[in-house]
């Protein structure tokens, strides 16, 4: 099974839709362009193969905000384990 490299940003933003966050929210808190936003949230469901935002927020939560997952891990190859 081939690892996924999630950048902090990318984790970021996952986090926030997992809690709800709309993009234009997301968008507002990180300082950035709605389109960035969405660029990223694009770019992680094609790295995890999901199709909507909603599977992305379960597959937040399901994995331990990504920790338990053993296809996601962070640039530098440590699992994520949703702490900073």
């Amino acid at each position: 099974m081939t690892a996924v490299h999630l950048t902090p940003r990318e984790r970021e933003i996952i986090q926030l839709i997992a809690a709800g966050h709309a993009t234009k929210a997301i968008a507002a808190q990180c300082g950035l362009s709605i389109h960035t936003v969405k660029h990223h949230v694009r770019s992680v469901m094609g790295k995890l193969g999901l199709h909507t935002r909603l599977r992305l927020a379960a597959h937040w939560r399901q994995t331990g905000n990504g920790g338990a997952h053993p296809r996601v891990r962070d640039r530098g190859d440590a699992m994520l384990t949703g702490e900073p």
